[in-house]
């Protein structure tokens, strides 16, 4: 994952934390990159928990992919890296 900014930890605004309290670190930014591999599983292997994503998500879209983002990285052995300054 590679953002503008510098990647938070989900912590800094109580808006970050998720329905269900959870909270991931993400890239807050005008945009960021997936691997093929990390938007594959997030977004068609892991479709469902995606899509379904109220029980666990948030206000905040950078937040809500953060927390994607993470549990795909557990649940697939999936490496994660926030490059800051990638352009």
């Amino acid at each position: 994952m590679a953002e503008e900014y510098c990647p938070l930890l989900g912590t800094e605004y109580p808006s970050m934390r998720g329905a269900d309290g959870s909270i991931a670190p993400y890239a807050s930014g005008p945009g960021y990159v997936l691997s093929n591999r990390l938007a594959t599983t997030v977004f068609v292997q892991d479709v469902p928990r995606t899509a379904l994503m109220m029980p666990y998500g948030s206000s905040s879209e950078d937040a809500n992919v953060g927390k994607m983002v993470l549990h795909a990285s557990r649940a697939h052995n999936i490496s994660v890296s926030f490059l800051v300054g990638v352009h």
